[in-house]
């Protein structure tokens, strides 16, 4: 099988864009109804949700099927929580520097308390969970914001500390309401034979949280009141938030006029955030974020489809199934996938979200690789602050055991639109390279990139991202060495790195499946100082060699440039010509021209957990500099086994 995901327009010569995509007026969603047509659309009165009422025993034994016992066991864990208070110093952490400060932990905690205490009563319909759930829920109605601490900024003083009479909703935030409007939903007649006030107050915060807020600011960039469609960009955020507030406006607003403004106004965001990502499918932040992107943006779909019966239905076009498809695409093998941005370089996937995903869609491609990468082991239960993905594992649990496990390795794969490519060799290499511009959501400096795998175990690495600190979403964001183009597989030339910003983009990039070539020509990515008129690379794969060709043309040479390759595993540049590097008992070597370039190697010792974990105590960064500098050159690496 071959495989390019190509829209009507780039189906001439294979040729990508040579910025991000332009706005498209796609309106998927707005195309089938306007606020009018959508407010008789709207099933009232909660009749559409899909699961048991809080009595029915029969229909929860039903659902659960042989999870019950593990949602009753998390229930009676949860019944001696002692509920988290975030105190000042805790969300003070962020301003001192810190990770994403200690708030973000105790909210965390305390919420998936909640939700295993949720899902204990409704497996049991005793009334044993009530009071420790009526607890949780009167802890977070006092929790001065459900914000995660580091987003903050949404405030419109743009203060790291929460402000009570200031309501921001971020990712956190929407999880957290969408929570306890399940819980409102399924429990407010429970609480009020208890304690009235509960449910009360319960409903007053998610309309002081979610509900007001989102029917009134303008200032939440995600939501797109303000998007420019020439120079905007659109991320996870858009359907993620768009997904939780729709659900707080479902299961809780009374005035159908109210709810039916807020569900066009999503239908407003997630129309604008597909017009504005590219057509072809793939993913640019990677596929660890295909689950707070393309996944979110389906659960968005799928919530719409259960509100309206079915009647506005955005799961049937084709872009949404691509958008799917790509996460099983991106797969090298051995629990490693494609990783740039901020991906991560390991996780087979979540199966339940993936095979959801594939059914609803109706794609054989994803639900066949859900089910290899469960393997035919037992499914887990599934613990998750994104409450719709535990509902909807529900109803596709038994099916998901039942379905035939493959994955389908493609010679290729190319996006032309986010200018990205795949090549792979059944049993031999897999090259990842990309094109586009250096503005993608949790960017890294890394146009023109190469990462390279043979039999399913990375040589020529991305090194990902570490943990998450204040500089990580600041200005300072590119001082961090991950984020830097001179630790990818990238020249630097005349000293000078690529730069960050929509403007930084390269020219032009093609892929050519005769010969299996993927050529880029990213001079653009480099700032004037680099003074860089052309910077061209090919990468072709073919008869179990990698060849990667790259040609430079600079307006003045004053440093000898720099061919950088970030690898790890045992390294051994003692033999000129010749980069050795051995991982898990294979050996492949980069091949270079020992006459003009010279080798060194650096150590990068990894001592941040989320890099050490993937890649253990240090990666290695093999330099290959040019022995003259000069206005303009060409050098071929090759890359072969042993």
């Amino acid at each position: 099988m071959k495989k390019i995901i190509l829209s009507a327009i780039t189906l001439l010569l294979f040729a990508g864009a040579a910025s991000a995509a332009d706005y498209v007026e796609r309106n998927i969603l707005r195309s089938q109804a306007d606020e009018a047509k959508l407010k008789t659309l709207l099933i009232p009165d909660q009749k559409w949700v899909p699961f048991p009422a809080y009595g029915d025993r029969a229909g929860w034994d039903k659902v659960l099927g042989e999870w019950k016992d593990e949602f009753i066991a998390r229930g009676e864990d949860a019944l001696d929580y002692k509920w988290k208070v975030i105190t000042a110093t805790d969300y003070l952490t962020h301003d001192r520097g810190g990770s994403q400060g200690d708030a973000n932990a105790s909210m965390s905690s305390n919420v998936m308390k909640i939700i295993d205490l949720f899902f204990a009563e409704l497996a049991t319909g005793q009334g044993k969970y009530m009071d420790q759930l009526m607890n949780g829920t009167f802890n977070m109605c006092e929790a001065t914001s459900w914000v995660l601490s580091h987003h903050l900024y949404l405030q419109k003083s743009g203060h790291y500390f929460p402000q009570s009479y200031d309501n921001a909703i971020d990712l956190v935030c929407g999880d957290v309401g969408a929570v306890m409007a399940w819980v409102y939903y399924y429990f407010h007649n429970e609480f009020d034979k208890i304690e009235p006030e509960i449910s009360r107050r319960l409903y007053e915060e998610l309309d002081k949280r979610i509900m007001t807020p989102y029917l009134t600011e303008k200032h939440f960039g995600w939501k797109g009141d303000n998007f420019n469609t020439e120079t905007g960009h659109l991320n996870n955020w858009t359907p993620w938030c768009s997904v939780n507030c729709l659900e707080v406006f479902a299961l809780c607003e009374k005035d159908m006029d109210r709810y039916a403004k807020a569900a066009y106004m999503s239908m407003e965001s997630v129309d604008k955030y597909l017009n504005n990502i590219e057509g072809d499918g793939c993913c640019d932040e990677g596929p660890s974020y295909w689950y707070q992107g393309p996944a979110k943006n389906y659960e968005y779909l799928l919530f719409l489809n259960w509100i309206t019966g079915g009647k506005v239905n955005g799961l049937d076009n084709p872009m949404i199934k691509r958008m799917g498809e790509y996460i099983s695409s991106s797969v090298i093998g051995n629990g490693w996938v494609v990783n740039f941005s901020d991906a991560g370089a390991r996780g087979g996937g979540n199966p339940l979200v993936i095979y959801n995903y594939g059914k609803g869609v109706n794609s054989p491609l994803m639900k066949r690789y859900a089910a290899y990468v469960l393997d035919g082991k037992d499914i887990t239960v599934p613990r998750d602050r994104f409450i719709i993905r535990m509902f909807y594992s529900l109803l596709v649990k038994d099916d998901l055991k039942k379905e035939t496990p493959e994955l389908v390795m493609e010679p290729y794969t190319w996006y032309p639109e986010t200018q990205i490519c795949y090549m792979r060799e059944k049993d031999g290499f897999f090259v990842a390279s990309k094109g586009g511009h250096n503005a993608q959501s949790h960017n890294h400096n890394d146009i023109g990139t190469v990462s390279l795998y043979y039999k399913a175990i990375p040589f020529l690495i991305d090194a990902g991202v570490g943990t998450y600190i204040t500089k990580t979403f600041s200005s300072q964001r590119y001082e961090i060495w991950t984020m830097q183009s001179n630790y990818h597989n990238v020249p630097l030339i005349n000293g000078v790195a690529e730069k960050e910003g929509r403007q930084y983009q390269s020219k032009q990039s093609t892929f050519n499946p005769k010969t299996m070539t993927f050529s880029v020509d990213f001079a653009g990515t480099y700032p004037a100082e680099a003074c860089v008129n052309s910077m061209l690379r090919n990468v072709t794969l073919k008869n179990g060699v990698v060849t990667i060709r790259d040609s430079y043309s600079l307006s003045e040479s004053k440093k000898p440039t720099d061919f950088n390759w970030l690898t790890w595993g045992d390294v051994d540049i003692k033999t000129p010509g010749k980069v050795k590097i051995t991982v898990q008992g294979e050996t492949v070597t980069l091949n270079y021209d020992a006459k003009r370039l010279e080798p060194s190697i650096e150590t990068i010792v990894q001592d941040d957990p989320p890099l050490q974990k993937v890649w253990g105590d240090q990666i290695y960064r093999v330099t290959l500099r040019e022995r003259k500098a000069a206005t303009k050159g060409a050098y071929t690496f090759t890359v072969t086994p042993r």
